[in-house]
């Protein structure tokens, strides 16, 4: 799935170790605004926009190195504060209750968190995702067939209900967990 220009959309970033990284700080920083800004959706409107991502390939250029940074230490991104990871887990909460409470298969939880742990805002010491979207606890999340990636790796998912699920105690009497 192509995430290009979505990464690191509206993440909250700490460049206090970021030092010099084949760009001047500032020409760095005016990139990090405008990929921010998402001036490349206007084909280049704006001031410097064409010049900073000539190319739809120079935005995922861009994604990449500052996937390498973090990787480095040298960018830090900033988790969501609890004020947001409460309202978006409720919100993902109350999306839960009306569609049912479906979970999704073992098969379909393992994969979302395959996908998970291979991503740069995936925080593997709290399993929780750093998005501001998101902030959830992906153990829970990835578990619930209405839940979707911020970022677009993996969608709503319509689970399949087996006869033998039915009955072997999992679903109450309307067919959620």
């Amino acid at each position: 799935m192509d995430d290009r220009g979505k990464r690191f959309e509206g993440v909250e970033m700490d460049f206090s170790g970021l030092g010099y990284v084949g760009l001047t700080r500032r020409t760095f920083l005016m990139m990090w605004e405008a990929y921010q800004a998402k001036l490349w959706e206007a084909h280049g409107e704006g001031p410097g926009a064409r010049r900073l991502f000539p190319t739809e390939a120079s935005i995922g250029g861009f994604e990449n190195r500052i996937w390498s940074l973090i990787e480095l230490d040298r960018l830090k991104i900033i988790d969501p504060g609890i004020i947001r990871k409460v309202a978006n887990f409720s919100r993902a909460v109350v999306e839960d209750v009306k569609t049912g409470r479906k979970r999704v298969s073992n098969e379909v939880r393992t994969h979302r968190m395959t996908i998970c742990r291979s991503c740069e805002l995936y925080n593997l010491k709290k399993g929780t995702c750093k998005h501001p979207k998101c902030g959830c606890v992906m153990q829970k999340k990835t578990r619930w067939s209405s839940s979707e990636c911020p970022i677009g790796r993996w969608g709503k998912h319509q689970p399949e209900e087996r006869e033998h699920d039915r009955g072997s105690g999992l679903y109450d009497r309307n067919g959620g967990l």
